[in-house]
Protein backbone atom coordinates (compact mmCIF):
# COMPACT_ATOMS: atom_id res chain seq x y z
CA UNK A 1 0.00 0.00 0.00
CA UNK A 2 2.91 2.35 0.73
CA UNK A 3 4.20 1.99 -2.83
CA UNK A 4 0.77 3.04 -4.09
CA UNK A 5 0.94 6.25 -2.04
CA UNK A 6 4.45 6.99 -3.29
CA UNK A 7 3.42 6.42 -6.90
CA UNK A 8 0.18 8.40 -6.64
CA UNK A 9 1.96 11.31 -4.96
CA UNK A 10 4.58 11.38 -7.71
CA UNK A 11 1.90 11.19 -10.43
CA UNK A 12 -0.10 13.97 -8.70
CA UNK A 13 2.91 16.27 -8.53
CA UNK A 14 3.82 15.52 -12.13
CA UNK A 15 0.23 15.93 -13.33
CA UNK A 16 -0.24 19.21 -11.47
CA UNK A 17 3.14 20.64 -12.40
CA UNK A 18 1.57 23.88 -13.64
CA UNK A 19 0.56 24.65 -10.08
CA UNK A 20 3.31 22.75 -8.25
CA UNK A 21 6.20 24.33 -10.16
CA UNK A 22 5.45 27.92 -9.02
CA UNK A 23 4.84 26.61 -5.50
CA UNK A 24 8.16 24.77 -5.44
CA UNK A 25 10.03 27.71 -6.97
CA UNK A 26 8.63 30.07 -4.33
CA UNK A 27 9.62 27.58 -1.61
CA UNK A 28 13.14 27.34 -3.04
CA UNK A 29 13.46 31.12 -3.25
CA UNK A 30 12.21 31.60 0.32
CA UNK A 31 14.49 28.87 1.68
CA UNK A 32 17.55 30.30 -0.07
CA UNK A 33 16.86 33.85 1.16
CA UNK A 34 16.40 32.58 4.71
CA UNK A 35 19.62 30.58 4.55
CA UNK A 36 21.56 33.58 3.20
CA UNK A 37 20.32 35.83 6.01
CA UNK A 38 21.13 33.16 8.65
CA UNK A 39 24.54 32.56 7.15
CA UNK A 40 25.43 36.25 7.02
CA UNK A 41 24.29 36.77 10.60
CA UNK A 42 26.56 33.98 11.84
CA UNK A 43 29.57 34.67 9.58
CA UNK A 44 32.54 35.54 11.78
CA UNK A 45 34.29 37.45 9.00
CA UNK A 46 31.49 40.03 8.93
CA UNK A 47 32.16 40.86 12.59
CA UNK A 48 35.70 41.84 11.56
CA UNK A 49 34.42 44.44 9.06
CA UNK A 50 33.86 48.05 9.93
CA UNK A 51 30.35 48.13 11.49
CA UNK A 52 30.11 44.35 11.26
CA UNK A 53 28.46 44.00 14.66
CA UNK A 54 25.64 46.26 13.53
CA UNK A 55 25.27 44.31 10.30
CA UNK A 56 25.01 41.03 12.20
CA UNK A 57 22.43 42.42 14.62
CA UNK A 58 20.34 43.72 11.69
CA UNK A 59 20.67 40.33 10.01
CA UNK A 60 19.40 38.73 13.23
CA UNK A 61 16.41 41.05 13.07
CA UNK A 62 16.00 40.10 9.40
CA UNK A 63 15.81 36.42 10.36
CA UNK A 64 12.67 37.14 12.37
CA UNK A 65 11.09 39.15 9.57
CA UNK A 66 11.92 36.55 6.93
CA UNK A 67 10.51 33.82 9.20
CA UNK A 68 7.18 35.61 9.53
CA UNK A 69 7.14 36.37 5.80
CA UNK A 70 7.93 32.71 4.97
CA UNK A 71 5.06 31.39 7.07
CA UNK A 72 2.52 33.79 5.60
CA UNK A 73 3.80 33.50 2.03
CA UNK A 74 4.02 29.70 1.93
CA UNK A 75 0.64 29.24 3.63
CA UNK A 76 -0.96 31.58 1.10
CA UNK A 77 0.56 29.79 -1.87
CA UNK A 78 -0.33 26.38 -0.45
CA UNK A 79 -3.94 27.43 0.11
CA UNK A 80 -4.09 28.41 -3.57
CA UNK A 81 -2.66 24.99 -4.49
CA UNK A 82 -5.17 23.12 -2.31
CA UNK A 83 -8.06 25.19 -3.66
CA UNK A 84 -7.06 24.25 -7.21
CA UNK A 85 -6.95 20.56 -6.27
CA UNK A 86 -10.18 20.25 -4.27
CA UNK A 87 -12.01 18.85 -7.30
CA UNK A 88 -9.37 16.16 -7.63
CA UNK A 89 -9.72 15.25 -3.95
CA UNK A 90 -13.51 15.15 -4.28
CA UNK A 91 -13.19 12.81 -7.24
CA UNK A 92 -10.89 10.53 -5.25
CA UNK A 93 -13.43 10.52 -2.44
CA UNK A 94 -16.37 9.74 -4.73
CA UNK A 95 -14.41 6.92 -6.37
CA UNK A 96 -14.05 5.27 -2.96
CA UNK A 97 -10.89 6.66 -1.40
CA UNK A 98 -11.22 7.53 2.26
CA UNK A 99 -10.09 10.92 3.48
CA UNK A 100 -7.36 9.25 5.50
CA UNK A 101 -5.93 7.76 2.29
CA UNK A 102 -6.07 11.16 0.59
CA UNK A 103 -4.30 12.58 3.64
CA UNK A 104 -1.56 9.97 3.31
CA UNK A 105 -1.07 10.89 -0.33
CA UNK A 106 -0.87 14.55 0.72
CA UNK A 107 1.74 13.59 3.34
CA UNK A 108 3.92 11.91 0.72
CA UNK A 109 3.49 14.88 -1.66
CA UNK A 110 4.45 17.22 1.17
CA UNK A 111 7.53 15.13 1.99
CA UNK A 112 8.58 15.10 -1.68
CA UNK A 113 8.12 18.85 -1.89
CA UNK A 114 9.97 19.43 1.38
CA UNK A 115 12.99 17.33 0.41
CA UNK A 116 13.29 18.75 -3.11
CA UNK A 117 12.78 22.39 -2.20
CA UNK A 118 14.98 22.21 0.87
CA UNK A 119 17.87 20.57 -0.98
CA UNK A 120 17.72 22.96 -3.93
CA UNK A 121 17.00 26.00 -1.71
CA UNK A 122 19.95 25.38 0.60
CA UNK A 123 22.23 24.65 -2.34
CA UNK A 124 21.18 27.88 -4.05
CA UNK A 125 21.54 29.71 -0.73
CA UNK A 126 25.08 28.40 -0.28
CA UNK A 127 26.00 29.54 -3.78
CA UNK A 128 24.41 32.98 -3.39
CA UNK A 129 25.78 33.45 0.13
CA UNK A 130 29.32 33.99 -1.13
CA UNK A 131 28.02 36.52 -3.68
CA UNK A 132 26.17 38.45 -0.96
CA UNK A 133 29.27 38.37 1.24
CA UNK A 134 31.34 39.77 -1.62
CA UNK A 135 28.79 42.55 -2.17
CA UNK A 136 28.89 43.47 1.52
CA UNK A 137 32.69 43.38 1.58
CA UNK A 138 32.81 45.67 -1.43
CA UNK A 139 30.26 48.07 0.10
CA UNK A 140 32.30 48.40 3.28
CA UNK A 141 35.65 48.36 1.49
CA UNK A 142 36.84 45.33 3.41
CA UNK A 143 39.34 42.60 2.59
CA UNK A 144 37.77 39.62 0.89
CA UNK A 145 39.07 36.32 2.22
CA UNK A 146 39.47 33.42 -0.15
CA UNK A 147 37.52 30.27 0.51
CA UNK A 148 33.99 29.10 0.73
CA UNK A 149 31.91 29.39 3.87
CA UNK A 150 29.05 26.99 4.62
CA UNK A 151 27.08 27.94 7.69
CA UNK A 152 26.11 24.91 9.75
CA UNK A 153 24.03 27.16 11.98
CA UNK A 154 22.23 28.49 8.89
CA UNK A 155 21.49 24.98 7.66
CA UNK A 156 20.19 23.88 11.08
CA UNK A 157 17.98 26.97 11.45
CA UNK A 158 16.67 26.54 7.91
CA UNK A 159 15.89 22.86 8.45
CA UNK A 160 14.12 23.64 11.70
CA UNK A 161 12.04 26.56 10.45
CA UNK A 162 10.95 25.02 7.17
CA UNK A 163 10.36 21.63 8.77
CA UNK A 164 7.88 23.31 11.10
CA UNK A 165 6.33 25.32 8.26
CA UNK A 166 5.84 22.24 6.08
CA UNK A 167 4.39 20.32 9.03
CA UNK A 168 1.90 23.14 9.68
CA UNK A 169 1.06 23.30 5.96
CA UNK A 170 0.38 19.56 5.97
CA UNK A 171 -1.85 19.82 9.05
CA UNK A 172 -3.76 22.69 7.43
CA UNK A 173 -4.15 20.70 4.18
CA UNK A 174 -5.49 17.68 6.07
CA UNK A 175 -7.90 19.95 7.94
CA UNK A 176 -9.19 21.31 4.63
CA UNK A 177 -9.56 17.80 3.19
CA UNK A 178 -11.56 16.58 6.18
CA UNK A 179 -13.70 19.72 6.16
CA UNK A 180 -14.51 19.51 2.43
CA UNK A 181 -17.59 17.71 1.15
CA UNK A 182 -17.11 15.50 -1.94
CA UNK A 183 -20.30 16.83 -3.57
CA UNK A 184 -18.88 20.35 -3.64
Amino acid sequence: MAKLYLKMAFINIKGNRKTYLPYMLSCIFTISIYYIICSLSSNEKIADMWGGNYIQSYMGFGIGIISIFAVIFLFYINSFLIKRRKGEFGLYNILGMDKKHISRIMLVENIYTFIITLAVGILLGILMDKFMYLVMSHMFDSNIPMGFYISKIGIIHTLRLFGIIFLLIFINSVRQIYKAKPVE
